[in-house]
């Protein structure tokens, strides 16, 4: 139990959303695992749809900075492999719950190695929260 537990404190605020965001983590994997990609695709459409944007904006960045910290935080001691793409999916997902409309981004870049990759993240009022930091290297392909 101890590798699960942060080397700094956390505040209340983080701990209260720790058990939804393993949750839909969790979700999120099986998801991707086990789902065709237009339907999970669509699932995230729809939630888009039906979210609206959150009134106060500065309460939502400060839910947003708190919520992709415990989002990437935990994906690094959970026992299945989160990748961007589940990040993406559980902090949408967590978002759409609260009303907060955020979007999914869908990126390519072509490697040498590898051939293509991929690479997701997540927006909200056109600040990235989940996946930024390297963004800039995949051309979008889309966004849902």
């Amino acid at each position: 139990m101890r590798n699960f537990l942060p080397a700094r404190r956390i505040t209340p605020d983080e701990r209260s959303l720790i058990p939804g965001a393993i949750w839909q983590l969790l979700l999120a994997r099986l998801q991707v695992s086990f789902t065709p990609s237009r339907v999970w695709m669509n699932r995230i459409h729809r939630r888009s749809v039906r979210a609206v944007v959150a009134e106060e904006i500065f309460s939502c960045r400060d839910f947003c900075r708190t919520l992709a910290g415990v989002i990437n935080g935990l994906s690094r001691r959970t026992p299945w492999r989160s990748t961007c793409l589940v990040k993406a999916l559980a902090a949408h997902r967590m978002l759409a719950r609260r009303g907060i409309k955020s979007t999914v981004h869908l990126g390519v870049k072509k490697s040498d190695s590898k051939g293509l990759e991929a690479h997701a993240w997540l927006s909200v009022d056109g600040s990235v929260i989940i996946g930024g930091e390297n963004m800039n290297e995949y051309s979008e392909v889309t966004s849902i």
